[in-house]
């Protein structure tokens, strides 16, 4: 193989392994969204009100008021602060193309913790298309210009389930209905 052709192959091999990182990448995105979507429907704290929830919740647990604290809901509501917002800012800027208008939601969403619930589920929403998004384009090159490279074996990586909630239920052993708004 000559110097140019060596190259470009070199330069298509390192887009492939990228690619592949990013898909590897984004399968584990999936499975942290589930995660998230699920402390979600447990319950956190969100809207205008969250971050003085939150504050009594916290102080509540620190004091020992049992009837002002929820440690779940704590909980819950520091995952989502931990980083959700960037995270899906940054991952939206990585896959480009992506929509004017889901990079407007995610730059005015980022790390806001005064979310409506519908808000952080449309945030969960645009985490997860994009990060399947990554896995179907490794898995169109993996299939596609590159097969001939893996002489028929199939590198695709496997596109992870959809989110299936878990069925709560209340104390009195009903079926809790989670609220989508």
């Amino acid at each position: 193989m000559n110097p140019q052709d060596q190259k470009v192959a070199d330069a298509l091999a390192e887009d492939f392994i990228n690619l592949r990182r990013q898909a590897i990448a984004a399968d584990k995105t999936i499975r942290d969204t589930h995660n998230l979507r699920s402390k979600l429907d447990s319950g956190m704290f969100t809207g205008l009100d969250s971050n003085i929830n939150l504050f009594l919740a916290r102080l509540g647990d620190t004091l020992g008021w049992k009837n002002v604290s929820d440690q779940e809901k704590v909980k819950n509501t520091q995952t989502y602060i931990a980083g959700l917002g960037s995270e899906v800012l940054s991952m939206v800027k990585d896959l480009r193309p992506a929509s004017n208008i889901d990079l407007q939601f995610a730059s005015q969403m980022a790390g806001g913790q005064n979310l409506s619930a519908a808000s952080i589920r449309q945030l969960l929403d645009m985490r997860e298309e994009y990060a399947r998004l990554a896995i179907q384009r490794h898995n169109e090159e993996a299939v596609g210009r590159n097969s001939e490279i893996f002489r028929g074996s199939r590198r695709e990586l496997p596109m992870p389930p959809p989110y299936q909630p878990k069925e709560l239920t209340t104390p009195s052993g009903n079926r809790a209905i989670i609220n989508r708004d």
